[in-house]
């Protein structure tokens, strides 16, 4: 396993061009075990998916993201696509080439990529992935590099932990799988390929989270208490941190126990789960009874399903859910949950066990306060869904709601006290608010659920033989409903012990729900319900039924719509009556209903039961296909949008099954959604593929089509053809330079559509380098839209021709080479051949490549001639090429049109090699049978120029999409690159462009050879932003040849700013000093008496990254401080950034930060320490103050290997220019202050410079005379103060080097 130490940010990078990423690696060549994580901006995140594929997202200034990819490899060496969706902040990413498995096979929840860093699954947090495969009974038969952690029988499903460092592989089975058509067919069990056998569905093993005196006396518990009930007899397991055993008010009641975390010992380390189970059973003895729980003469069970730190999984869950039910737990409260859809596991359990043991599962709903998001495992049909009241019997704010989202079944079932409750607190935690050292007052549906825990247990001491279903009834149709909730909001309402107690007449089951009832309606027969009604008392009891529901906003359904078979019913002493709820749909308006079947006896004594129904509004299909430019059936996929109010979200497999039932599924393996009458935008994508292959068989396409309707109305069973030959080819001039759509120049293809609400959803397609055989993209001319907002987009990146080759004395045969994509034969450019400067050779035929090809061709000093073949790999062909003297090779297709896949096992190449299409073959060919064929060849390996292009059409797309990219309409920035002193260095950049719309850009990094100036034209505007990036040394991009040394790579983000056309920038990399600093994107703030820092590395151009100790010994070595006064609040080792609480007065701080780096390639900076002070008071309520920590920026004359030069070379002295500020908000603050030391010896000696001068406001200059020793290093110590007295003090050994003599 890997221990990776990351910090966050935020665009999509796809690793671009030739240089396409296969895999994560480290840098450096010798064999080691282990990979070195990239070092980024404040707010660096990297999470690997299941396929193997590393997504790093970095947190920029203004809520802006970068994201980017690095591909794991694929068993046929193709470079993938990623189908990348973003809405209400979730990014998703979906590899293509395993999209068709999702949702089947695959959880939609395993490619969130904001829901996997919220749950902590980032690669610096977690070394493996935590999956529940469900498997259908038995024992798990295979999985790739998957460790058991548990069986989960209630489910048919086994909990594994996948090691990332191994997802490739288990990737590798699910493209195979996707490939074999086998996608969607959800119950039968995966055939292709063997090492998935027996596999049905891959889920994330989710998060589970902690759902948080007159309390009891509000549910009613004291009535019990009086005749006689304490929950005694009756076994409670608490599933959640643990209890504290030994607190006064537990003593003697946990009566078994078992620790399902990674935690030492089933004690509770955080508090929840003491205050929850003495909620339950706590007996009030530190209080003298005032915090007495709801039944304090229960037995306890204490599963401990969270870790110390609070964290849990939906698999600890589970096995704790199962071993309550086996130790016969009549009643197991659940305060925790998750959301989303890898929390249904969770449900179905609750479900499975509650059948099989009758265990009664009391479940809180959650604290999102959001309505349709009742989490799991309350939403079980079984479980007793619990929502919280306040004081006032009020539905508090933080309370989930529902209805349940697709079924619209009733939950929350009741509700219970949950805000400002006091209970236990566990020793030695400080969970809500303590009270003192034995009690803590906490809010949450948490304190909720035990409420009702206890209550079930009372009523089941008093009525022992009710079983589950029955026990659930009482409690929820004798609660208490609230005036101004709605069904879907308490279920019941407010549980009343009291009143279950003296009536004991109730319901079963506990809510009628109607569910989802589809269009059409007319004619559709009445549906109807049974309620069974329950006499526990002596005597026979008539209650006069009625039914009264309504919409939320109080319209009720026609007359007759929701009748009872009876108007009123008898039910006999300690005996049942049962009647009909009938609802007749023909009668009925659309809409989500709900309401309460009541149930009144003459003296008093009343049962509601909830109810409620969706009717569904007129429905149609809309069904998707895809036509190739070629006319033929084409895949791809599409995008059903609601345009009025995004409530509709769908997206379709072109070439999914178009016999599957047809849903409104945000994914499903149809071609069809199901959707209201209204209007829509239609949008999608669609692959044109190479003749050779056959409509549904999977291949690297040759082009892409962004086509469909931004806004088409929708008012019958409707098929979209998304035709691909409507589209128009979006072409781009550089008239100042020759370009070529090398491979990777079309990095993406999207659109913005907003709906008339608000709503936005951006939906693309980012191209892998190698992801499309042509580096075409085309779009479909559009109207504009009269709804909302649309905008579609292409990106591009244009350089030199990396490669040309012409035949000699002729124009007919005209070639365009492409080389194949780097990371299927690399990991870094300095392992992948390419022709560099101008080759002239005769071109030889050398058959398929194999040995005794090229032995019967005179290779030596040849252009080789080899012709694609499913017999022998390309890197294997080249490289027989390559030994007989070839100095480059060209590979044929052997079937019409291009091809790049490499073939398999991959290697390293030894000579260049390029591929040409079948018709260029066979064009070269020919001429070649004629007699010598010489070939001039020209490699560039290094533009000297880059284009980066955005094209967006904003309102609607025209039917011309030339565009000239001239130069005077274009921003030019020179972007010097410096190395650490070394006549040869290779960096990774990255453009990341942002239209006015975008929080995440998707973008692509290539590697570029230094030191030199790189020259880049961008498209400028004000209404689009870039942010730069550099990586120093180069990232891996493929992850095929290793394993490598680690090798700290460090990554800084240039500030996020928008360029004027026609307008020359500079802007350099890594120019010295190397220097600690605060983040940019993160200023120094203060909120409440919170205080956050971020901290990392500065170059002299001021780009920033983050900095934290190596996990390896060759790396950096950091360390964070903080201290107020001379108290220290925090050190570290392992973080740049860090919240601290400090004290509400005024207080001096100090933030010490210091960062050695003893990387393989540092010579500069190798020694650096920055130390803050400040004064800090607590700000006014709801105030968030930037602090005004002092910072420096210095501006010195050096060479690109950072070098100064010789007094010959530069006109005047050598000076240090200083120039100095505050982050942004904290206001202006002169400096008053500045004192500069320079060492000639690594700081064994500090000779102080007089001559520190003020020029200019916060600017100061000190002049060196070359008096100290040439050829070593320049390194300075600096203090300064502002005239608030805040202060910096900065030591960097090594700064930069000074010139030879």
């Amino acid at each position: 396993m890997r221990r990776r130490l990351l910090s966050s940010l935020s665009v999509l990078a796809l690793v671009p061009g030739l240089w396409a990423a296969s895999g994560p690696a480290s840098s450096a060549e010798t064999p080691a075990p282990a990979a070195a994580p990239p070092r980024g901006a404040t707010g660096t995140t990297s999470v690997t998916l299941i396929t193997g594929d590393v997504v790093t997202v970095t947190e920029l200034a203004g809520g802006t993201r970068a994201v980017e990819v690095v591909p794991a490899p694929r068993p046929d060496g193709r470079a993938p696509s990623f189908l990348t969706v973003e809405r209400d902040g979730d990014l998703q990413v979906i590899p293509d080439d395993v999209r068709s498995l999702v949702p089947a096979r695959l959880d939609p929840a395993l490619f969130n990529v904001t829901a996997l860093i919220d749950q902590g699954y980032d690669d610096a947090s977690f070394d493996t992935l935590p999956l529940i495969v469900s498997h259908g009974g038995g024992r798990l038969a295979a999985l790739p590099s998957a460790e058991v952690t548990g069986r989960l029988e209630s489910i048919g499903g086994t909990g594994v932990r996948l090691d990332k460092d191994d997802a490739p592989e288990l990737g590798a089975a699910l493209v195979t799988l996707a490939q074999s058509g086998d996608d969607d067919r959800r119950a039968a069990a995966i055939a292709q390929p063997p090492a998935l056998a027996g596999v049905e569905k891959i889920w994330l093993d989710g998060r589970t989270e902690a759902a948080l005196s007159e309390s009891a006396g509000q549910v009613g518990a004291p009535a019990a208490w009086a005749a006689g009930l304490d929950g005694s007899g009756v076994t409670v397991a608490v599933l959640d941190t643990g209890i504290d055993a030994a607190h006064p008010d537990l003593a003697g009641t946990v009566v078994g126990e078992r620790n399902f975390s990674w935690s030492e010992t089933a004690a509770d380390g955080v508090g929840h789960g003491t205050h929850v189970a003495s909620i339950i059973a706590g007996t009030g003895a530190a209080s003298g009874g005032r915090y007495r729980g709801v039944a304090d003469g229960v037995d306890l069970l204490n599963g401990k399903v969270f870790d110390d730190g609070g964290g849990g999984f939906v698999s600890w869950a589970i096995e704790g859910m199962e071993w309550a039910a086996e130790q016969g737990a009549d009643v197991v409260n659940m305060s925790l949950g998750a959301d989303g859809t890898d929390g249904e596991p969770m449900s179905a359990a609750a479900d499975a066990l509650t059948a099989e043991h009758g265990t009664l599962f009391v479940v809180s709903t959650g604290n999102d306060g959001c309505a349709e998001c009742v989490s799991h495992p309350a939403a079980a049909a079984s479980a007793l869904a619990v929502g919280a009241v306040t004081k006032s019997d009020v539905l508090a704010d933080f309370s989930n709601r529902g209805p349940l989202p697709e079924t619209y079944g009733i939950k929350p079932d009741v509700t219970a006290p949950g805000v400002g409750i006091v209970a236990a607190r566990g020793s030695g935690t400080s969970m809500g608010y303590p009270v003192d050292d034995f009690y803590t007052n906490a809010d949450g549906t948490s304190m909720a659920a035990p409420h009702v825990a206890g209550a079930a247990a009372l009523l089941l001491q008093a009525e022992p033989a009710l079983g589950p279903e029955e026990l659930k009834g009482w409690l929820m149709t004798t609660a208490r409903p609230g005036n101004s909730a709605t069904v879907y909001e308490q279920g019941g309402g407010r549980i009343d012990i009291e009143r279950a107690l003296d009536g004991r007449v109730f319901g079963v089951p506990g809510s009628v729900s109607f569910g989802h009832l589809p269009w059409p309606h007319d004619d559709r027969p009445a549906v109807s319900r049974p309620v069974t009604y329950r006499n526990l008392t002596g005597a026979d009891v008539v209650l006069d039924l009625s039914v009264d529901v309504a919409t939320e906003h109080g319209t009720a359904p026609p007359a007759g719509t929701l009748t009872t078979s009876v108007p009123a019913v008898t039910v006999p002493a300690e005996g049942t009556a049962t009647v009909e709820l009938v609802l007749d749909t023909a009668l009925g308006d659309p809409g989500l209903f709900g309401g309460y079947l009541t149930a009144r006896a003459a003296d008093g004594t009343t049962v509601r039961t909830p109810v409620g129904y969706h009717q569904e509004p007129h429905m149609v299909e809309v069904t998707v296909r895809g036509i190739g430019r070629d006319g033929r059936p084409a895949p791809g996929s599409a995008t059903v949008l609601d345009v009025r109010d995004g409530s509709v979200n769908a997206t379709r497999n072109l070439d999914g099954d178009p016999a599957a039932p047809c849903t409104d599924d945000p994914y499903a393996g149809s071609t069809c959604v199901r959707v209201p009458v209204g209007t829509y935008s239609v949008l999608g994508f669609v692959d044109t593929m190479p003749a050779s292959v056959e409509p549904g068989a999977f291949a690297t396409p040759l082009n892409r089509s962004l086509v469909g309707d931004p806004e088409i109305e929708i008012t019958a069973d409707t098929e979209v053809v998304l035709d691909a030959r409507l589209a128009t080819e979006v072409l781009v001039d550089t008239p100042e330079h020759e370009t070529k759509r090398n491979v990777g120049a079309a990095m993406a293809i999207g659109y913005h559509r907003v709906t008339e609400t608000g709503a936005a959803v951006d939906v693309g397609r980012s191209m892998w380098p190698g992801a499309m055989l042509e580096e075409r993209l085309f779009m479909q001319p559009m109207d504009a839209v009269s709804t909302g907002e649309f905008a579609a987009h292409t990106r591009w990146r244009l350089e030199a021709p990396q490669i040309a080759v012409d035949v000699v004395g002729q124009q007919q045969v005209r070639l365009q080479p492409q080389y194949y994509p780097a990371s299927a034969f690399s990991d870094f450019s300095r392992q992948f051949p390419m022709l560099d400067g101008d080759l002239e050779a005769e071109i030889v035929d050398a058959g398929l490549g194999r040995p005794e090809d090229v032995a019967a061709a005179d290779l030596t000093g040849a252009v080789a001639l080899v012709r694609r073949s499913d017999e022998i790999p390309v890197a294997e062909q080249a490289n027989n090429a390559a030994a007989a003297g070839a100095v480059l090779v060209v590979v044929a297709n052997d079937r019409p049109g291009p091809d790049a896949d490499p073939g398999a096992p991959p290697a390293l190449l030894e000579v260049p090699t390029v591929r040409v299409t079948a018709e260029e073959g066979d064009a070269l060919l020919g001429l070649l049978a004629a007699g010598p064929v010489r070939v001039a060849a020209r490699g560039v390996p290094d533009s000297p120029y880059s284009y980066e292009l955005v094209y967006t059409e904003e309102g609607a797309i025209p039917a011309d999409l030339r565009y000239v990219a001239s130069t005077d309409q274009l921003a030019r920035v020179d972007a010097p690159v410096h190395s650490q002193l070394a006549d040869e260095t290779t960096m990774t950049r990255t453009w990341y462009p942002y239209q006015a719309w975008d929080t995440s850009s998707f973008s692509q990094p290539v590697p570029v050879s230094g030191p030199r100036t790189l020259v880049t034209y961008l498209s400028a505007g004000p209404s689009l932003r870039w942010t730069h990036t550099g990586q120093a040394p180069e990232s891996p991009y493929g992850g095929g040849f290793g394993p490598y040394e680690p090798t700290e790579h460090l990554l800084l983000f240039s500030d996020l700013r928008s360029y004027e056309p026609g307008e020359r920038y500079v802007h350099s990399w890594f120019e010295q000093p190397l220097a600690p600093g605060a983040s940019p994107f993160e200023p120094p703030t203060r909120t409440g008496d919170t205080v956050t820092v971020s901290m990392g590395l500065q170059d002299g151009a001021g780009n920033f990254g983050s900095a934290t100790t190596s996990w390896f010994d060759a790396g950096f070595d950091t360390e964070l401080r903080v201290y107020r006064d001379d108290e220290l609040l925090l050190e570290t080792p392992w973080q740049s950034s860090a919240s601290f609480e400090t004290a509400p007065e005024p207080a001096r701080h100090r933030v010490e930060y210091a960062v050695g780096n003893g990387s393989v390639w540092a010579a500069l900076s190798t020694r650096t320490r920055s130390v803050w002070t400040f004064t800090s008071q607590r700000p006014a309520d709801g105030e968030r103050r930037v602090e005004p920590l002092l910072a420096v920026d210095y501006d010195v004359d050096v060479d690109l290997r950072n070098r100064a030069p010789h007094p010959r070379e530069r006109r005047g002295p050598h000076e240090i220019v200083m120039t100095f500020g505050h982050p942004a908000g904290a206001g202006d603050i002169p400096v008053e202050e500045v004192a500069l030391e320079v060492s000639y010896d690594d700081g064994a000696t500090w000779q102080e410079v007089r001559n520190v001068r003020q020029r200019g406001d916060d600017r100061y200059v000190a002049t060196l005379y070359d008096r100290g020793s040439t050829g070593g290093y320049l390194s300075w110590r600096l203090s300064a103060a502002d005239a608030q007295g805040n202060t910096l003090e900065q030591e960097i050994i090594r700064a930069y080097a000074l010139s030879q003599r």
